[in-house]
């Protein structure tokens, strides 16, 4: 990170027939029938160093297009469309020591569902060590979603062997 300039476009599908399946009977007699799971998704990335120092900036972006079949919702997977952005700034330093990066993301998810949008705000900091070779990431995280409004603080850490 904040070594050279890198701009990456990426693009991708999943495709599973018959992946879901949705009762078209009763609760007494219910009848299965499967349902085509499809999902397309493009996405970018960029990095660049702001400088000699080591300083950079870093974005990402994604669209994604899910079909899981007729009006499926299940908790964060449903037929809709998400559009999610991420953007950080990686302080001045070493690049072989400790940097930290503070980032703001955003991301939102509508469902043929439902009328209510899923919108997820994270503000966070990640801080690299040893290079790019282990992290630690503690995030604040608000979502919305229809009577749902919750307040998440989370620490991840990710260590390359």
């Amino acid at each position: 990170m904040g070594v050279k300039k890198i701009f990456n476009i990426g693009a991708g599908f999943f495709l599973h027939p018959k992946g879901a399946v949705i009762n078209t009977g009763s609760e007494t007699a219910p009848t299965l029938d499967g349902e085509n799971v499809s999902i397309f998704a493009v996405d970018a990335f960029y990095d660049t160093p702001l400088g000699e120092d080591g300083s950079a900036l870093t974005a990402y972006a994604v669209f994604q297009s899910n079909d899981y079949g007729k009006n499926y919702l299940f908790s964060a997977y449903g037929t809709g469309s998400m559009v999610y952005g991420h953007v950080g700034y990686v302080f001045k330093g070493d690049v072989t020591k400790t940097r930290y990066q503070p980032y703001l993301s955003y991301g939102t998810h509508s469902y043929d569902a439902v009328n209510d949008s899923r919108n997820t705000l994270g503000i966070g900091v990640n801080a690299y060590m040893s290079g790019h070779n282990s992290k630690l990431t503690l995030e604040y995280k608000k979502q919305e979603f229809g009577a749902l409004d919750s307040n998440i603080i989370s620490l991840q850490a990710m260590i390359y062997l």
